[in-house]
């Protein structure tokens, strides 16, 4: 508790170390210009707005001016808990209050400003944190993770541009690269959505703690806070949500109710018309130096800030079925290059631009000892490697479903009205050879469920011996893997194409002898 004979707040300025301000708990507002040999007193009856039982919480000199001083006051011991932060200009000699459009009954602990942007500044208060972008004309709430919760304390982190926050008994909270916030301007708020500049963002392929994620092995008494999404993180600040034809349809019913008007009942077509529609979605396009598309990458539909984080790879080059369609798949990571990003709405299907493009970097996080390869040769191996891959598991599902296309023969040669058994030694045969051409491309089953090896390498095998994640670069023997990869590959995928051959004209003979239609 205060004993009026306390100095509660001290700022020495930036700009001039001879300048420095203090506040104490009796009313006071004392300055000195010469390191402390003299020293200059303002009362608070003198400030305008400001009661005269005030208490300083906190006093800020100016970045970037020697003249500006900040200071938060707290009356709320004599049932006042006012806003009160004002600006002097003068070195404090008067002041003005910068309070504005602050709600009442909120107490102002703390006041920070931006090390770059000499208009971002940050205030403590007792129901969380507030930014102003104008030097304090108004005042913006962050929120989005940020709960309404006594903040007692600001810092600063200037590296990483980064937000801290200590509350009262509710532990710290860190708002990481508000940068964003430097960019953000009130004539910006006019457009669908605005996307702020990233960081650059480096290029390195990401270990596994003790082989496995998160705390692996190390017990659940091991602390261990998530750290940024690894990749480019896009901060951007969109107007309102992009709402669908049945949100729009019953928040103007729900006002229609309000104003005790009536509503009237949807038709058919209205309701099978939202019941077809695509749903209205966000997206940030990535793009090359080239003006290419690397990745399209689904954003958050939501009005006000938001955040999305890009990983560094490309789409995935998987085949697309029936069966996986729905799956998310990434594709491998680009190589470091200039990219740019811009947001894109989809309305009915169309994708239409709605952001400004926004530029950065991906780099390297550091150069190896080796000299290893080139970066696009790096990256083209992943690629390779990827796409024979997705062959691969195409060619071993094809080969399933000849299988299965030749068993279904055999049925329907058993339901058939004739017999003739050179049409079924066909089948048969045919069976025979994809049991052989399967054994070859996927291995023993049998030896499998046993841990037992094959007897001569798969292409899986060679593949994964193919497969290179270190940004080295591929190594005489990942290249020569590869290259047996694609040899098998070439030879078996030949040998499918043989056998699908066969099956349309065995289809055909099933049909003379009267057996039952096959899809």
């Amino acid at each position: 508790m205060s004993n009026y004979s306390t100095i509660t707040s001290i700022s020495e300025s930036p700009k001039n170390s001879e300048l420095i301000y203090i506040g104490t708990d009796d009313g006071i507002i004392q300055v000195t210009e010469d390191g402390g040999k003299n020293w200059r007193k303002t009362d608070f009856s003198k400030i305008i707005d400001l009661p005269n039982t005030s208490f300083v919480n906190d006093i800020k000199a100016d970045l970037y001016d020697e003249n500006i001083v900040y200071a938060v006051f707290d009356n709320h011991k004599y049932g006042d808990f006012k806003p009160y932060v004002f600006k002097s200009i003068n070195k404090g000699k008067t002041w003005k209050k910068i309070s504005n459009n602050l709600p009442d009954n909120t107490i102002l602990w703390r006041i920070v400003q931006d090390h770059v942007d000499n208009q971002l500044m940050f205030l403590g208060s007792e129901f969380g944190v507030y930014f102003t972008n104008n030097q304090g004309q108004t005042w913006n709430k962050l929120k989005n993770g940020m709960p309404n919760i006594s903040v007692r304390d600001l810092a600063i982190q200037k590296r990483e541009n980064d937000l801290v926050v200590g509350t009262f008994g509710r532990g710290i909270y860190v708002l990481d690269d508000y940068s964003s916030l430097r960019e953000f301007k009130k004539e910006n708020v006019s457009e669908e959505i605005v996307l702020f500049t990233p960081k650059n963002a480096f290029w390195y392929t990401e270990k596994r703690i003790l082989g496995s994620r998160r705390k692996a092995s190390q017990g659940d008494n091991f602390y261990l806070a998530d750290n940024p999404p690894y990749g480019v993180n896009f901060t951007y600040y969109q107007a309102n949500k992009y709402k669908s034809k049945k949100e729009i349809r019953l928040n103007q019913e729900k006002e229609l109710e309000k104003n005790k008007k009536e509503v009237s009942t949807p038709t058919w077509n209205l309701l099978e018309s939202e019941k077809n529609e695509l749903t209205p979605s966000v997206w940030a396009f990535i793009y090359s130096q080239d003006g290419n598309i690397v990745k399209k990458v689904k954003a958050v539909n939501k009005s006000g800030f938001n955040r999305i984080s890009w990983d560094l790879t490309s789409e995935s080059k998987n085949i697309i079925t029936k069966d996986n369609f729905e799956n998310s798949s990434r594709g491998n990571l680009i190589a470091p290059d200039e990219y740019s990003a811009q947001m894109f709405k989809q309305i009915e299907g169309k994708y239409i631009a709605v952001s400004n493009k926004v530029k950065f970097n991906v780099v390297p996080l550091k150069q190896g000892a080796l000299k290893g390869s080139p970066y696009n040769v790096v990256v083209s191996h992943w690629n390779e490697v990827s796409e024979l891959r997705s062959k691969i598991y195409h060619l071993s599902k094809q080969i399933k479903d000849l299988k299965n296309k030749s068993l279904i023969a055999l049925k329907a040669y058993q339901r058939a009205e004739l017999v003739d058994e050179k049409i079924n030694m066909k089948i048969l045969s045919l069976r025979e050879k994809i049991l052989e051409l399967e054994l070859n491309v996927n291995g023993s089953s049998i030896k499998s469920k046993v841990g037992e090896q094959n007897d001569y390498p798969r292409m899986r095998d060679y593949i994964w011996a193919a497969s290179s994640y270190s940004t080295y670069g591929p190594t005489k023997q990942h290249k020569e893997s590869l290259q047996n990869a694609h040899t098998l590959y070439n030879k078996f995928n030949k040998e499918y194409e043989s056998l699908n051959q066969q099956i349309k004209p065995i289809n055909n003979s099933l049909n003379k002898i009267n057996a039952p239609v096959i899809k």
